[in-house]
């Protein structure tokens, strides 16, 4: 099995998306969702370009042979993409060998299983960096992200994260930090990435045992719908279940405090509540 960065991206918004993608499904109809995914690739190409610029032409390269990062003498490089070996477990543990990975390339604890399963990371970085070497701390990389956006959210700075624990496990040496350059005037964050490994790495086990099993995740309309390819899908099949996530002004845990009472539609959610005509014109609101 092969995790990619866009599946760990997709998972950190919807796991029905994750899930979909996963599987090849190619959604349709959501003209917001191809113009936000068309303006992020062309403010990450620029910002690219602008970062490229600020080494001399024979000092980068773009899309280099991963295998050979370890020798390279580039000080940046465009689009690389990195795999690496993934070991783990049924039941979302963690086997001996990726328990000694997992402490070696990222401080984090893992229990032992007998029986590992192995599967490949790979992370598409936008640009990964070469540190030269300073007194007292050796050569490093550190990988780039470009973001349109202003202010810098945890799913922006996760998404580093997993650049930097690809990096981590394919290097075989912690990757410390990276960078995000986001903004329309572009601002440059410096991110310390061990803080994050630990939550990236629990991340990737919880999607690899998603995906790994037959049955797609419980489906949850929520902000990101609007942006996504798979809206119209996914609402048409929440208006047939009746599903509690059409109240979109329902918090999660007020959802999940329904489902433990077993309550999943909308229309028994207005009965129980007494508020059956106004949970009626909401999701009539909704469905037209």
């Amino acid at each position: 099995m092969k995790l990619n960065a866009e599946l760990f991206s997709a998972y950190l918004k919807c796991r029905t998306k994750c899930w979909l993608r996963s599987r090849g499904h190619q959604g349709r109809g959501n003209r917001y969702a191809e113009w936000v995914k068309e303006q992020n690739q062309v403010y990450r190409d620029q910002a690219l370009q602008r970062f490229l610029g600020t080494v001399p032409k024979s000092e980068w390269v773009t899309a280099p042979v991963a295998g050979a990062i370890k020798r390279a003498k580039w000080r940046i490089a465009a689009d690389l993409v990195v795999d690496a070996a993934w070991v783990h477990a049924s039941h979302s543990t963690p086997s001996l060998a990726a328990a000694e990975t997992f402490r070696h390339h990222t401080g984090g604890d893992a229990q032992t299983e007998s029986k590992p399963q192995q599967s490949i990371i790979q992370s598409a970085i936008d640009a990964a960096e070469r540190v030269p070497k300073t007194r007292g701390r050796a050569a490093h990389l550190a990988p780039v992200r470009f973001i349109r956006e202003t202010n810098l959210t945890k799913y922006d700075k996760l998404r580093l994260a997993y650049d930097a624990l690809t990096l981590s496990c394919a290097l075989g040496r912690q990757v410390a930090a990276g960078k995000i350059i986001h903004g329309d005037e572009p601002v440059t964050t410096n991110i310390k990435t061990i803080p994050l490994l630990r939550e990236s790495r629990t991340i990737v086990q919880q999607i690899l045992t998603m995906l790994a099993g037959n049955s797609p995740p419980d489906l949850v309309l929520n902000r990101h719908c609007s942006e996504c390819e798979f809206e119209t899908r996914c609402r048409q099949e929440a208006t047939a279940k009746d599903d509690l996530s059409l109240l979109s002004n329902m918090k999660e845990g007020e959802r999940a405090k329904y489902n433990s009472e077993g309550i999943f539609t909308v229309t028994l959610s207005g009965h129980v509540d007494g508020k059956s005509d106004f949970v009626t014109a909401v999701k009539n609101t909704i469905t037209h």
